[in-house]
């Protein structure tokens, strides 16, 4: 499990940085089950929700900017 956590991770933090949030977050959302730390993985899930929110609210996609962003406001909150 933790090298497909790390995998994936990598993955997520190369999309993130590529401005491709939405990949990202299918990494992460893939890591989750397996991660030795999920609320590390929930954190970077989170920022991926937060920064999609910004680039859909760009693109005019406000209703789906609002669900992206509160999905990373519930992936903050601890389980």
């Amino acid at each position: 499990g933790t090298n497909i956590t790390a995998l994936c991770h990598n993955l997520g933090l190369a999309y993130e940085r590529a401005g491709r949030p939405e990949r990202a977050i299918r990494s992460y959302e893939h890591a989750l089950p397996y991660s030795p730390e999920p609320a590390a993985t929930r954190l970077r899930l989170a920022r991926a929700y937060g920064q999609w929110a910004v680039n859909l609210a760009e693109q005019g996609d406000r209703q789906a900017a609002a669900a992206a962003q509160q999905q990373a406001a519930e992936l903050s909150v601890a389980p």
